[in-house]
């Protein structure tokens, strides 16, 4: 029986996605990736997910679709390295098509034409397709929409490219980095139903497109099972609440602003969100208060157990601009640090690349003195209580990739998900434990695998959420349809 995996890459700072409909066997029946690209922590994360790549391409060495949603360093950059590794034989890597938005020239990196590149391992040197009109989508048609490709029972959506607020100026000399964001690609992948987001960078008014088409007609039912969706522009809060392109301070026009963010997130309702993103001080993202806006969405069944000495949670590392989400009382402040990044512990579905910052995961809060050990913040909701971290849970890599898969069994959808560790960082993890635990895989039977799924309860022991596949009902205006739960204080 068919099955989909989707990971979201761990590339440091960038982005990346591969998606797969595999055989019975494992054996790949197609392959798409969309951007894949790093400019922070490239030879530690960007390069083990390009080896990653190249071996889950090595029995098929076919992408059927490439997807460049936007022409930015940190998304395209590595198409270079899986297409000319030095390590394989030039040209060993086939491309079927490729679509990308913005101009040609502006893929030149590092002196090769990302473009150009593609080209030379397409079928008959065919030219990547770039999406051109304004607001390009394949969803006015409402009832009778139609996926641009479908291959392996999977569907590729174009759900929106060129957002018309990003069209001025467009053409000739590149525009600044607010329009070639906006001008972003969202697409949506599909297998029996399970559907998964990617956003690219796309800005505030990238969403108010987006908006406007799940709003046309029945354009709506084209979006009930979102499983996963990439938070748009690596978890960027100046960009999210910023439909105009002009940073205002004005209170009206911020509150027009997040509101669309609300309508977007009501509108799409994910059941989990990713972000990929490295550790920038001067961008500050992922922002938790970008993360806040998805946390009626995201609070259902965990899609992963997380780990068991911290009740099954699992961390995840944002900017947190103030100490309001700490509400617990005037002992309860975050610790004065220079990053303003920090990890913190929850069960909801929010999984981040960035997983523990380093600096961060030892944090002893003020008032809690040597004998309590290192302290964790369960988040969200706000208000939520502190954990005392066993030593064995502070052995968490810095970077994680998120691999999920769809498969139907007795007309049951299910989606599972596995965070997954590059080898050297799975080593760092041992050595600092001191041994292999219980239920870890040994270092010694890893064989030639580059990445190795993260422990929880035991290797890849995690709980289905099955969803019957069924036609979407008719629904009324979005709302939002999951009250946050409160987490109560551990004794």
């Amino acid at each position: 029986m068919k099955r989909m995996t989707f990971r979201v890459l761990d590339v440091g700072q960038g982005s990346g996605n591969f998606v797969q409909v595999v055989d019975d066997a494992g054996d790949p029946l197609c392959s798409v990736l969309v951007d894949l690209g790093s400019t922070q922590n490239r030879d530690e994360a960007g390069v083990p997910s390009v080896k990653q790549v190249l071996t889950l391409l090595a029995k098929r060495p076919l992408i059927d679709l490439i997807v460049l949603s936007h022409s930015d360093e940190d998304h395209v950059n590595l198409v270079l390295d899986i297409l000319e590794a030095p390590d394989i034989p030039p040209k060993s890597i086939t491309v079927e098509r490729t679509c990308y938005t913005g101009e040609w020239d502006w893929y030149l990196k590092r002196g090769r034409n990302v473009l150009e590149a593609i080209q030379e391992h397409t079928r008959d040197e065919r030219p990547p397709e770039a999406f051109l009109e304004a607001d390009h989508n394949d969803f006015t048609g409402g009832d009778e929409a139609e996926p641009f490709l479908v291959v392996e029972d999977l569907k590729i959506w174009l759900v929106m490219a060129n957002a018309t607020s990003a069209l001025t100026g467009l053409r000739g000399k590149r525009p600044n980095g607010y329009k070639v964001n906006t001008n972003s690609a969202i697409v949506m992948l599909e297998f029996h139903g399970a559907q998964f987001m990617v956003t690219g960078d796309a800005t505030g008014g990238t969403l108010f497109e987006v908006n406007k088409v799940i709003d046309t007609g029945d354009s709506y039912r084209n979006f009930q099972n979102i499983r996963m969706l990439t938070v748009p522009h690596h978890g960027s809060l100046t960009t999210l609440v910023n439909v105009a392109g002009t940073n205002t301070r004005d209170d009206k026009d911020k509150g027009k602003a997040r509101a669309n963010v609300k309508k977007f997130v009501e509108s799409t309702d994910p059941d989990s969100i990713t972000v990929s993103a490295g550790r920038r001080v001067d961008w500050k993202h992922p922002d938790n208060e970008t993360l806040k806006f998805f946390w009626p969405a995201v609070g259902g069944v965990p899609l992963w157990d997380g780990i068991p000495e911290v009740d099954e949670r699992h961390f995840y590392t944002a900017y947190f601009w103030q100490h309001a989400d700490l509400a617990g009382g005037a002992d309860e402040k975050w610790p004065v640090g220079p990053s303003g990044f920090y990890s913190v512990l929850t069960r909801y579905n929010i999984y981040t690349t960035f997983y523990v910052d380093g600096p961060a995961q030892h944090v002893r809060f003020p008032n809690a003195g040597t004998s309590h050990g290192a302290l964790g913040v369960v988040l969200p909701p706000s208000g939520s209580p502190f954990l005392t971290l066993p030593q064995q849970v502070l052995a968490q890599p810095l970077g994680v990739a998120w691999t999920y898969t769809v498969q139907v069994k007795g007309g049951i959808e299910e989606t599972t998900l596995v965070p997954e560790v590059n080898r050297p960082a799975y080593l760092r993890m041992v050595a600092a434990l001191g041994g292999v635990p219980e239920g870890w895989p040994d270092p010694a039977a890893l064989g030639d695998a580059p990445t190795v799924a993260l422990p929880s309860r035991s290797v890849g022991d995690v709980v289905p959420v099955p969803r019957r596949v069924v036609p979407a009902p008719r629904r009324e205006a979005p709302t939002r349809r999951r009250p946050l739960p409160r987490l109560v204080a551990l004794p």
